[in-house]
C-alpha cells in the first residue's frame, strides 16, 4: 500500500501538490487508478485519479475516515546538532518510529541553532507516508532547556545521562501504557547543573547501554524502545 499526503481531506475534487504529483507520475499511475491519502492528523481517504496531465493531477476523494491515535504519547526533547544532516536523519527516523512530538531544546553545550524547519516538515511528511502512519509528529519550536520543564509533563520522565550516577536502563524504566518525556542532550552531554535541574523536576536518569551513543542514535533508540514496548 502506498500513502499520499494531502493537508485537508474532504469528500470532493482535490489537486495534488507537485511533490505528491511527482510521486504519482514515477509510479506510472493512470486515470481511474485508486490512491490512499492521509492528512497526518488521523484521517484517511480513498481517492480516484480523475485527471492526470503534466499540468495537474486531480483526485476524487470519497469515504474519509478518522482513526484514533494510540493512547500512549512520547515527547522527545533533543538538542539541535552542529551538523544539520544528522539532525534531519534524527527527525526522519524518529518519525518512522512513531514519536509524537519532537522538541528542539537549547542547552548550554548546544552548538548550533535549528534552521530550515520547513525542510524538516517535508522530511517528516515523507517519513510518515513511507512508514504507513496516519499521524505526523509535531515539530515544536525550539525552546530553552529550562522552558521544557514548564511546557511538558508526562507520567514517565527520563533523562539520558552519560556521567556516573545511579541509573536505570532505558528498557526497564519504560513501563508499557504510560506517556513519556525523554531528554537527549547535545554532543558533550548535559552539564551537571542541567542534569540536576531535570532531577529536581521529577526526571529519572537512564542509561542506554555500555556504548556511548551519538545524540541522533540515542534519540532513535529511545523512540524505537518506546514504540516496541507499547505495541
Amino acid at each position: 500500500m502506498e500513502l499520499f499526503f494531502y493537508p485537508e481531506l474532504i469528500n470532493g475534487i482535490v489537486e495534488l501538490d507537485e511533490t505528491e504529483a511527482r510521486h504519482v507520475r514515477v509510479l506510472r499511475k493512470r486515470v481511474g487508478d485508486m490512491l490512499m491519502l492521509i492528512d497526518g492528523k488521523g484521517h484517511r481517504s480513498d481517492a480516484m485519479i480523475v485527471e492526470l496531465s503534466q499540468r495537474q493531477i486531480l483526485l476524487q476523494l470519497d469515504n474519509v475516515e478518522y482513526f484514533e491515535k494510540q493512547s500512549t504519547r512520547l515527547v522527545l526533547g533533543v538538542s539541535p546538532l552542529k551538523n544539520p544532516d544528522r539532525f534531519e536523519w534524527l527527525v526522519e527516523k524518529c518519525t518512522e518510529s512513531g514519536v509524537d512530538t519532537i522538541v528542539p531544546i537549547v542547552c548550554d553545550r548546544t552548538e548550533a541553532a535549528l534552521k530550515k524547519t520547513d525542510r524538516l516538515q517535508r522530511i517528516m511528511r515523507s517519513a510518515t507516508t513511507q512508514s504507513l502512519q496516519y499521524y505526523m509528529p509535531e515539530l515544536a519550536p525550539p525552546i530553552s532547556y529550562a522552558e521544557f520543564f514548564r511546557q511538558y509533563k508526562a507520567e514517565k520522565q527520563l533523562i539520558a545521562w552519560c556521567d556516573d550516577a545511579e541509573k536505570q536502563s532505558l528498557l526497564s524504566a519504560l513501563p508499557a501504557g504510560s506517556n513519556a518525556a525523554i531528554l537527549i542532550g547535545p554532543e558533550g552531554d548535559f552539564t551537571k547543573a542541567e542534569f540536576e535541574l531535570a532531577i529536581s523536576n521529577g526526571f529519572e536518569a537512564i542509561s542506554m547501554g555500555q556504548n556511548r551513543l551519538r545524540t541522533e542514535t540515542a534519540a532513535v533508540f529511545a523512540a524505537q524502545a518506546f514504540y516496541l514496548i507499547n505495541q
